[in-house]
């Protein structure tokens, strides 16, 4: 039924399309002018198509363009050159091509590999791709994997260990059912945020979580409860550097994957800091009258 609806609301919603007519002299003008055209629409416009569906473009068009170079028969291997020129077409940067073509590869590797052994009743959703978002980025978790900068999937033995953490056991359908020591992607940005919190407070949190020894790793969400109490006790000091090292990290993909979470988050983080601006303000003023007395 839930198929069924599916497509049904495809039918509703493609019953009037909008046609954007392109001018090309030929196949090959028009094959350049598509993805550009696409790319400003769907990939940096309010139109703009989920993110494993952008992957998933980007990779399609870097295929084309590495096969245009090389023909088809060879091996998919990342290079700049035509990283950039896929980035021109798409209106993205080479960075941001170079993490989409991974996702989607180390993605489909993985997949083709556990499908069968997934438990009972459960399935890889579109969604998944968004472990391998969060391993790509820069931090604890990537340096674990031993993501390389040209590598197009994780090795065996990672891949072995990602399926233990993040799927091994049924996800149910709220996230307190799910058992495995990976809830979702943002369980990998947990563990790397305690990693930066354990470099700069001489603590072993993200240690816990260790891919030699995957069978004795603890749950993301136990050990991160534990790291949250032991925050408490550090200095206010200590806690807003914290805060603003962690937002200056989030990626413009991040928040557009979780903008109607996020929004409620900010406006309250925004009265909060309006709150303390007026309380410090306020001791400030206080602090200064006894030294203008003083001067008098």
């Amino acid at each position: 039924e839930e198929v069924v609806a599916a497509y049904a609301a495809v039918v509703k919603a493609t019953e009037t399309i909008e046609v954007s007519p392109v001018a090309a002299s030929g196949p090959a003008e028009l094959a350049y002018a598509v993805p550009r055209l696409l790319g400003v629409r769907h990939i940096t416009h309010a139109q703009q198509w989920k993110p494993h569906a952008t992957n998933f473009y980007v990779y399609t068009i870097y295929r084309q363009v590495f096969d245009n170079a090389y023909g088809s028969r060879e091996g998919l291997k990342l290079e700049e050159p035509l990283l950039r020129q896929t980035a021109d077409l798409v209106s993205l940067n080479a960075y941001k091509v170079r993490k989409a073509v991974q996702i989607v590869l180390s993605f489909n590797h993985f997949r083709s590999g556990f499908e069968d052994r997934l438990p009972k009743g459960e399935s890889f959703r579109d969604d998944d791709q968004n472990y391998f978002a969060a391993l790509l980025e820069p931090g604890y978790a990537r340096e674990q994997f031993r993501i390389g900068h040209d590598d197009l999937w994780l090795s065996g033995d990672m891949e072995e260990v990602l399926f233990q953490w993040g799927f091994s056991k049924p996800r149910g359908e709220d996230e307190d059912e799910n058992l495995n020591i990976l809830r979702s992607a943002d369980d990998l940005r947990i563990w790397n945020r305690m990693a930066r919190y354990d470099d700069r407070a001489q603590t072993r949190f993200a240690r816990q979580i260790d891919v030699a020894r995957p069978r004795q790793a603890r749950r993301v969400t136990e050990v991160e409860r534990e790291w949250l109490v032991h925050r408490v006790d550090a200095t206010p000091v200590e806690t807003m550097r914290s805060l603003l090292q962690n937002l200056k990290q989030m990626e413009v993909e991040t928040i557009r994957a979780h903008h109607a979470e996020i929004r409620p988050a900010m406006n309250e983080l925004a009265e909060l800091v309006a709150e303390y601006q007026a309380i410090l303000e306020a001791i400030e003023t206080e602090q200064g009258r006894p030294e203008r007395a003083l001067k008098n």
